[in-house]
């Protein structure tokens, strides 16, 4: 039998610069081990409606030209390219794409809010959908398949090692407890000045 033939969308990919988006190219090169032929149509939104548009016409003449299986989209917004359907669609929602994006009041700007709008849109087109965490469930204005699969981590990268040999490794001092933030402080939803005020409470306390 031959490989499932996969189209990948994806408005962020390792050769953007000062992307984090690390998890897409870690999940496209497991699927390509695992037997699955992984094509990535990649494009940079930016918000602009004209790269969407353009994009959405790349990716017609890819479909045209090539015979694929079904069409993953990563993030609500890059399943709008696959609109309308040519082929069976899954979409990947990460998080922002449901809950919108937040401004420093806490709560969706206009952005985010379209974002959100489209992002369900897709959501109700798509033939399964993908949630990295099972709290995302209660965004997804859907009744058809849905699949929780957490992002995973590269062992082979991410390993346990001494912590002085780590310290050592980031060039942290040897002595004394350290905090570390996962996540943009700028990003309100990930509550840094909640996470400053509590080591700020425990240091009072130790102290005391």
């Amino acid at each position: 039998m031959s490989p499932l033939r996969v189209l990948m969308i994806t408005s962020e990919w390792a050769s953007d610069p000062g992307h984090t988006a690390h998890f897409i190219e870690r999940q496209v090169r497991y699927l390509r081990a695992a037997g699955i032929d992984v094509d990535v149509f990649q494009f940079r939104g930016a918000r602009q409606p004209l790269r969407y548009l353009a994009a959405w016409a790349g990716l017609r003449r890819r479909l045209g030209r090539q015979r694929y299986d079904l069409v993953h989209a990563q993030f609500g917004q890059s399943g709008l390219l696959a609109l309308p359907k040519r082929l069976p669609l899954v979409v990947t929602f990460r998080g922002d794409d449901l809950f919108g994006i937040l401004g420093h009041d806490g709560r969706p700007t206009p952005a985010g809010r379209l974002l959100q709008r489209l992002s369900r849109l897709v959501a109700r087109r798509a033939d399964a959908a993908i949630l990295v965490s099972e709290h995302l469930r209660r965004y997804l204005p859907r009744s058809g398949a849905v699949h929780i699969v957490p992002s995973g981590l590269d062992l082979d990268l991410f390993r346990c090692i001494p912590r002085d040999e780590a310290r050592r490794h980031l060039a942290l001092p040897p002595a004394g407890r350290l905090v570390l933030f996962v996540g943009d402080p700028a990003d309100p939803r990930k509550r840094y000045a909640l996470a400053r005020q509590a080591v700020d409470y425990l240091s009072r306390t130790e102290a005391a």
